[in-house]
């Protein structure tokens, strides 16, 4: 019998696949906007955070049985492999942005 948190791993993995597939998928069927001469003044991302350390490691510790892992940036901080992602999450928009024609190099 499969384990309820292997249960939960499993369907978030199929949702996470979906969503991806469609996000990739959209661009390749959306047509170039006619924008009328109107021109984009600027993006803005929400986003909760990068790929960081807890903010306070030391109190996470007391109340974990194993050792909580370690980083090479202080609490809080972005982390080299974020600072990566948040780069290629940057050109990934900007290729979806001018692929729909709203943003001209």
């Amino acid at each position: 019998m499969t384990s309820r948190p292997a249960m939960i791993k499993t369907t978030f993995l199929k949702y996470t696949v979906l969503a991806l597939g469609i996000c990739l998928a959209l661009p390749s069927v959306a047509a170039p906007l006619d924008t009328g001469g109107l021109r984009l003044d600027k993006v803005v991302l929400v986003m909760r955070h990068g790929i960081r350390p807890a903010t306070d490691t030391a109190a996470l510790q007391s109340w974990s049985a194993k050792p909580w892992p370690a980083f090479d940036v202080a609490d809080g901080q972005l982390t080299e492999h974020g600072r990566e992602a948040i780069v290629l999450l940057g050109q990934w928009q900007r290729g979806l942005l001018d692929s729909l024609g709203l943003f001209k190099a």
